[in-house]
């Protein structure tokens, strides 16, 4: 699912190109682009939120007042300002359904959240994030064959997308599928070889199909990328381990544990006596 993190920057980017149309006379309305531009979204709501006092028809304001809102954590008022959004005319509409339908998801609304991500969708049919997000919002109901088709569609759209594969890989891998979990995460690998969730969750499930030599390989390129990384140094320990190099094996476990990974007590239990 998209985090927070990433709903802002595709907000910067959908109110960068705002603030870069034609300048308008209301002067606030300026200054409220400009600071949205600026990510200096409480600054922005404020005047948004003026604007919409002065003309609560006005669609863009109540739209960038309801982003505002969502980028505070308000999702219930960002639900309340995409609402009022939906009701007027203006565009980008798909735009309106796939931010309402991420509030309603922060919300726990899932049939909302489902609702308007195909509303998205069907508004703008090669809407990646949107079927990428109706994709996990499947998933939390255990709707894994809806999920699964989900995110079949969002590849059609972007078949190199390392995040959809590791997605892909995920939802295998949640469901006890190991094997079709580790053919999407090696297609992910081969458009970002660097991915840490990519390489534990891998790892996992090479463990998992008893897969020794190749589990111990996908930890040590993550120690090696995150050398603090507890959980990785404690699965690399306990590899080493198993693999007889109980030496380094449980020096990992051993610093694992120092770095606060509680499940490496029960590691180092089984594998070094």
């Amino acid at each position: 699912m998209k985090t927070l993190t990433n709903i802002i920057a595709c907000i910067s980017t959908l109110l960068f190109f705002s603030a870069a149309a034609p300048a308008q006379e209301n002067a606030m309305l300026t200054e409220a682009e400009e600071l949205f531009a600026q990510e200096k979204f409480v600054e922005a709501g404020k005047l948004f939120r003026r604007l919409v006092e002065q003309d609560n028809k006005d669609f863009n304001a109540n739209f960038k007042l309801g982003l505002c809102e969502l980028t505070q954590r308000h999702y219930s008022d960002a639900v309340v300002m995409l609402t009022a959004a939906s009701e007027l005319e203006g565009e980008p509409r798909h735009e309106v359904y796939f931010y309402r339908a991420f509030s309603y998801w922060r919300l726990d609304n899932d049939k909302e959240a489902l609702a308007d991500y195909t509303r998205a969708i069907e508004i703008k049919p090669d809407y990646l994030d949107a079927f990428n997000n109706r994709a996990q919002v499947y998933e939390h109901q255990e709707n894994h064959s809806a999920a699964i088709q989900d995110y079949q569609s969002a590849l059609a759209i972007d078949s190199t997308n390392p995040g959809l594969w590791y997605n892909v890989g995920r939802l295998f891998a949640g469901i006890g599928n190991c094997r079709e979990a580790v053919q999407a995460f090696n297609t992910a690998l081969q458009y970002r070889p660097d991915y840490p969730e990519v390489l534990m969750q891998r790892g996992n499930c090479h463990l998992l199909l008893k897969l020794l030599d190749r589990s111990l390989a996908d930890f040590k390129h993550l120690v090696e990328l995150q050398p603090d990384n507890a959980e990785a140094l404690a699965k690399l320990g306990y590899c080493q381990a198993l693999s007889g190099d109980t030496e380094q094996g449980c020096a990992n476990l051993k610093r694992s544990t120092e770095l606060g990974f509680g499940g490496a007590a029960d590691m180092s239990a089984d594998v070094c006596k």
